[in-house]
């Protein structure tokens, strides 16, 4: 769907499957409507190419339509991309060096979550609303492991929010991170995740996985530490957001709208002139919100 107002970016298909570029392109739908090829829609303000290889690439070279590209690991662009492509989107694995090899590349972390869509949860908010919804005081979450608690995958991400503590591993494992969840996963998860032994995640070997968090449910101290360790982790190694600005600056599409900013937008549509009594209480009313917005997700 294409909304009045908004960029759009034309999308070019890759040949092959690119599952780690999803991140990044839910992150820029925030700013632009991103679409597939079509005659019918208006002419695009940027493209974007999902590989080296993409359908309509060869086209989108020779005009002058801004251009990002997307490579695969490892994979070394060519002359002709270095010169014509206003940025060349690299996927950066555990372990990397975070520095890009050019002016225009940037990279984007595997594996990556959006970081402001699933803000952290602390025990004591944990707590209330378990203690609210009729939970019990004391919730642990096992999945990926043996013992898995029975929940249907849709209700795996609320447990996520209200569990005391949980055992994971598997594609959650980076929800829980970024939910500050106090978490234990094994070796191969942690490593994939460049998460530390009681740093943020305790490591467990699998059969003692469930175990081991049960215990941490009982040591809220440790659990808050570990929790705020593992958010901490999830905005500096996995955040993508970073990444998906960087490019929506080099196509030149819009930045993100501050929510102080969108607030004026809706109060200028609805006619209110600037310092009216009801522009003083919508932005009165929603202050808390906007400080918290501005010291959290927009200080710079």
């Amino acid at each position: 769907m294409i909304r009045p107002g908004r960029a759009t970016v034309e999308l070019l298909p890759s040949r092959r499957p690119r599952p780690d570029l999803r991140p990044v392109l839910q992150a820029l739908a925030r700013v632009a409507d991103l679409h597939a090829s079509d005659r019918s829609l208006t002419d695009p303000q940027a493209r974007i190419a999902t590989s080296t290889d993409a359908i309509g690439l060869a086209r989108a070279l020779r005009d002058e339509v801004p251009l990002a590209v997307a490579l695969a690991a490892g994979e070394e662009p060519s002359p002709e991309l270095v010169e014509r492509a206003d940025a060349l989107l690299v996927p950066r694995l555990p372990g990397d060096d975070e520095r890009g090899s050019s002016a225009r590349t940037v990279t984007w972390p595997v594996p990556s979550i959006d970081a402001a869509a699933h803000p952290p949860l602390t025990p004591f908010v944990r707590e209330r609303w378990r203690e609210h919804l009729g939970l019990p005081s004391v919730l642990v979450l096992v999945t990926g492991f043996e013992s898995t608690t029975p929940l249907r995958d849709a209700a795996v991400r609320s447990a996520l929010a209200l569990c005391s503590s949980a055992a994971v591993r598997g594609p959650q494992t980076l929800l829980a991170l970024a939910l500050g969840a106090p978490l234990v996963t094994d070796a191969s998860e942690a490593a994939r995740l460049d998460a530390r032994d009681d740093v943020e995640v305790v490591v467990a070997a699998p059969h003692d996985a469930a175990a081991a968090a049960e215990e941490l449910a009982h040591d809220v101290r440790w659990a808050a530490r570990l929790g705020w360790a593992a958010r901490l982790l999830a905005e500096r190694r996995h955040d993508v957001r970073p990444a998906a600005d960087a490019v929506a600056a080099r196509l030149g599409l819009p930045a993100r709208t501050r929510p102080g900013d969108s607030l004026e937008s809706r109060l200028d549509e609805l006619g209110t002139p600037p310092g009216a009594a009801p522009a003083a209480r919508a932005f009165e009313r929603c202050e808390p919100f906007l400080a918290l917005a501005g010291v959290r997700e927009f200080a710079s």
